[in-house]
């Protein structure tokens, strides 16, 4: 196991890959350490003599000069990090091939900074993508040294066929009473299990991921309102900013005069 406090990684390039369908190359070698985050998909791997599948919450971590296999099984959403350790650390207890975090919630919120800032890899931002990269090491060091027993965040099996399914289809009108229907339960029984795993309630996690798509279109493109709405699962422009609003208490023009 590595040493918690005696490492410090520093990201030398970012790419944010959304919906890939196949790698270009089968299989590459790099003289940096490299590192696949998995946000929705899942594709196999082997690196030395570690192999097998990663999907969301898992992240596949490959030494410099290593042959770093890999192919897509479904559509992969993911980041693609490039990194160096400091020379003087020694990286021969760094973690290779896959680790896996089990606190999904925090680990979605990490993802979402990464991917808003994934167009940006000056040396500012890089520094603080490097400290995300470092909190997930070490969160993943805290869940396996100190967990009484290797365990998912989300143990409910039904809840995290929600949170993939939701994950998935939150850009789109989804009804929670029906969804709820299909997996055998009502809507307040699944709105009252998902809220004991994730700590919030269904339309409160689709809301937030929806927002979060707004936030990206908003700096990154020059679409309307109404544009945006329809790639975020809201049905017209008003309705958005009503919603923006509420949650994030500004309006969505002033957010994209702000932070462009």
């Amino acid at each position: 196991m590595f040493d918690l406090n005696n490492f410090n990684v520093n990201i030398n390039q970012h790419i944010f890959w959304d919906k890939k369908e196949h790698f270009l190359l089968d299989e590459d070698i790099d003289s940096n350490w490299v590192l696949y985050a998995i946000e929705d998909g899942e594709c196999s791997y082997e690196v030395e003599s570690h192999k097998g599948k990663c999907k969301f919450g898992d992240i596949v971590i490959c030494p410099p000069g290593i042959i770093f296999k890999r192919e897509v099984i479904t559509t992969l959403t993911f980041h693609f990090i490039n990194f160096s350790i400091n020379s003087g650390d020694d990286t021969s207890s760094f973690p290779v091939g896959k680790i896996s975090v089990s606190d999904l919630k925090r680990l979605n919120n990490m993802y979402y900074y990464l991917k808003l800032y994934s167009h940006n890899n000056n040396i500012e931002l890089n520094q603080w993508k490097s400290s995300l990269i470092s909190d997930i090491m070490k969160l993943h060091y805290i869940e396996t040294q100190y967990s009484s027993s290797p365990k998912n965040f989300v143990q409910d099996e039904i809840i995290n066929y929600s949170l993939k399914y939701l994950n998935k289809y939150a850009y789109e009108s989804i009804k929670i009473k029906d969804f709820s229907a299909s997996l055998g339960l009502s809507s307040v029984q699944f709105t009252r299990r998902f809220h004991k795993c994730i700590g919030t309630t269904p339309i409160e996690y689709i809301t937030s991921l929806r927002l979060r798509r707004a936030q990206v279109l908003l700096l990154r493109t020059e679409d309307t309102l109404d544009c945006i709405a329809s790639k975020c699962g809201y049905d017209n422009g008003f309705y958005l900013s009503r919603v923006f609003a509420k949650n994030l208490g500004i309006s969505p023009s002033d957010y994209r005069k702000k932070y462009r």
